[in-house]
């Protein structure tokens, strides 16, 4: 069925190879392994909203889609604003998604790229990736990823500063925009004066 709804044209009985000529319809692919049908127009419009929802994506589900939560082990509470650095205590990183009802290999690439400040003023890149596997939840609910991440302020290791990208990607492999978070964690130690 997934098929039959992506690959709709012009739906007014026009042949595959003159639907060029119709302004508001996508030009036949010519691949072996994809198909033209023809439908009625009525047809077309009630497919229509389901194909635009195919082609937006994973979605967040509220707010950013991903979000920092006060918690050790689960999101308590999200924090819409949050300290840089982050005060002390324990947090974690909460994923909610839309994703679409129709079609099968949506995922999501999660990657994190930190800077560790050591009490020597060294510098060190901590480095994390790993993908999700996403299916569509009904009832109006998100797919919710948590703890994706957890995160303890202060921090032993040294002064940290973390970029976080959450990448939906189409099952054709087809990436969209990440969803994006920052945060930073202060040292449990003095730094350098050169370094603060």
């Amino acid at each position: 069925m997934l098929p039959l709804i992506l690959a709709f044209a012009c739906g007014d009985g026009t042949p595959a190879a003159q639907v060029g000529a119709c302004p508001e319809c996508p030009v036949c692919p010519e691949s072996a392994d994809q198909q033209c049908v023809q439908m009625s127009p009525w047809a077309g419009e009630i497919l229509a909203p389901v194909v635009a929802r195919l082609e937006a994506g994973v979605q967040p589900h509220d707010g950013a889609g991903i979000a920092l939560c006060h918690g050790r082990t689960r999101c308590e509470s999200v924090m819409d604003v949050f300290p840089e650095p982050l005060e002390p205590g324990e947090y974690v990183v909460r994923a909610n998604l839309d994703v679409p009802e129709y079609g099968e290999g949506w995922r999501v690439d999660f990657q994190v790229d930190c800077t560790l400040t050591t009490a020597a003023g060294r510098k060190k890149m901590r480095n994390h990736d790993q993908s999700y596997e996403l299916v569509h939840r009904g009832g109006g609910r998100g797919t919710t990823i948590d703890p994706l991440w957890r995160v303890k302020s202060p921090s032993k290791g040294g002064q940290t500063s973390c970029d976080l990208r959450l990448t939906p990607v189409r099952p054709d492999g087809s990436a969209q925009d990440a969803l994006q978070l920052k945060y930073s964690v202060p040292a449990d130690y003095e730094l350098p004066a050169s370094e603060k």
